[in-house]
């Protein structure tokens, strides 16, 4: 029972945060009339004023919720043995990357997005180096066991970490156009991210942590390298 009530508090938290967060991205880019804005040049932005338009904070509370969870780390996986034990599927190798599939797919397909192709590239490479290092130095100095006794780099979750900044990366770039773009991103991040767990590769603090790291690192390569706006 106590697993259970964890799980149901994990699905509703974060379904809850990826809708805020929506909610926010919509709220920045849509005028008083209900119309996408385009994106234009403002010289009198200040830095501040760009940072706040370009960093949504939404990584954070999963950074903090799964630094929470992670003495509940064995009852997650308590219930991921009560129900599939044998689990094991390897789509979360590829699902990590179809948002950002998506996104160089539809703009090479025409469809107007965001950023210019100087913009989109450098702004993304940012972004998973920034994600790749932040990850890989927690994974090397935190020396976690995964929960198959595999290694000792499971904290926190790589996969989770890139498809959260594909999502993010997804959103940024068409979430202004319709919100079904940011939706679709996300619930395969969240596929991933809950993947991980049921391969039991990874905890569930790995996954949040992971999560918010692949946020926070987007939304930073984007206010570095991003288009003004």
């Amino acid at each position: 029972m106590k697993s259970r009530k964890y799980f149901l508090l994990f699905i509703l938290s974060t379904s809850n945060s990826l809708v805020c967060a929506n909610e926010i991205q919509l709220n920045i880019n849509n005028d008083t009339t209900g119309h996408a804005k385009t994106f234009t040049k403002q010289p009198h932005f200040t830095t501040y004023d760009y940072f706040k338009r370009e960093f949504s904070y939404m990584g954070i509370p999963f950074i903090v919720s799964g630094l929470v969870v992670k003495k509940q780390n064995s009852d997650f996986r308590t219930l991921r043995n009560r129900f599939n034990p044998t689990f094991h599927q390897r789509y979360d190798d590829y699902t990590q990357y179809v948002p950002l599939a998506a996104t160089w797919g539809m703009k090479l397909a025409g469809v107007e997005s965001r950023s210019s192709w100087k913009e989109l590239a450098v702004s993304n490479v940012f972004s998973a180096a920034l994600m790749a290092g932040f990850v890989n130095t927690l994974k090397y100095t935190t020396k976690e066991t995964r929960p198959d006794n595999s290694s000792d780099n499971s904290f926190p979750s790589g996969h989770t970490a890139t498809a959260f900044m594909c999502a993010t990366i997804l959103h940024k770039e068409y979430g202004m156009k319709s919100p079904w773009y940011s939706i679709g991103g996300y619930t395969l991040a969240g596929l991933t991210g809950v993947t991980r767990q049921l391969n039991n590769r990874h905890w569930i603090g790995d996954v949040l942590v992971g999560a918010g790291i692949g946020m926070i690192s987007t939304d930073l390569g984007y206010f570095f390298f991003g288009p003004d706006f």
